[in-house]
């Protein structure tokens, strides 16, 4: 019986390049004489094994894994005692049920103006409790605005980090009187025109990401403003808010997230996402 082992596959055996991975005799990239050739690009291994009809051995698992997608990887993990090895997470609802907690007590440190501090008591997949501390966050916007060739970002003095940080324009969503959060819709329209001065004649929603998962609820729509305008009678950000208005080519802001110039996360994230949809970005 021909020997089966979890294999990843790494471009020029760089353990940083991982091309591939799956369960099987060899990987697709070993011929069967044991000669290595080189590695080939990990779409090109998912269309290979998809294009099998048959059930074969270099791609069943030991209990009918998912096919080699996107949504089925491999992640290498340490048992309690034995050496690391790989096993195939996919976005089925029983692998969130094997990891997901269950909040069974809730209580409020601190309510400030815009975030509250609280000490959630959870259960655990095995039944064991455990003690969260939670930023609870109503949520946030940001917007990366486009004049032409030009993107306006904000110049401002960060106390968390201590240090002034360039970024995208961005604010919190207002909790209503009625305890209802503001729909990002409305917040972004109205963060644009305080911090730049600057309306949008078209806006894009680009995505929804969690800024720190691991200790708060924050969770920020990003957007995408163009065909901008001036606001009329502009009376200037807010009075706590002490901000610069900075207008740059956005390639050379493209340029200076990648030379690390820039460190705040949300705006790396705006410049890399326009990025993306233009091909021909290359600073």
């Amino acid at each position: 019986m021909r020997r089966r082992y979890w294999w990843v596959g790494a471009r020029n055996h760089h353990p940083d390049r991982i091309t591939a991975v799956g369960w099987g005799s060899r990987p697709p990239f070993v011929r069967r004489s044991g000669r290595r050739r080189r590695p080939l690009p990990v779409r090109r291994v998912v269309r290979k094994y998809q294009s099998r009809r048959r059930t074969t051995s270099a791609c069943r698992g030991p209990a009918s894994p998912a096919k080699h997608t996107d949504a089925a990887l491999a992640v290498a993990t340490l048992p309690p005692g034995g050496a690391a090895y790989t096993r195939r997470v996919s976005d089925a609802p029983d692998d969130d049920a094997a990891l997901r907690e269950t909040t069974i007590a809730r209580r409020t440190v601190h309510a400030g103006r815009f975030i509250r501090f609280r000490v959630d008591t959870v259960r655990g997949p095995d039944g064991r409790q455990h003690q969260r501390e939670i930023v609870d966050h109503p949520g946030a916007v940001a917007i990366v605005p486009l004049d032409g060739p030009d993107v306006l970002l904000v110049r401002q003095f960060r106390s968390a980090a201590q240090r002034v940080l360039l970024e995208i324009p961005a604010g919190t969503l207002d909790r209503r009187a009625d305890g209802t959060i503001e729909p990002p819709e409305e917040a972004a329209p109205r963060e644009l025109a305080e911090e730049t001065g600057f309306d949008a004649g078209t806006w894009r929603r680009l995505g929804h990401f969690w800024t720190a998962p691991g200790f708060a609820s924050e969770a920020m729509t990003l957007y995408l403003a163009t065909d901008l305008r001036p606001v009329r009678d502009y009376g200037g950000p807010e009075e706590d808010e002490h901000l610069q208005v900075v207008r740059l080519p956005w390639r050379t802001a493209l340029a200076m997230a990648e030379r690390g110039e820039i460190e705040d996360a949300k705006t790396l994230i705006g410049i890399l996402w326009v990025a993306r949809l233009d091909p021909t970005a290359n600073p």
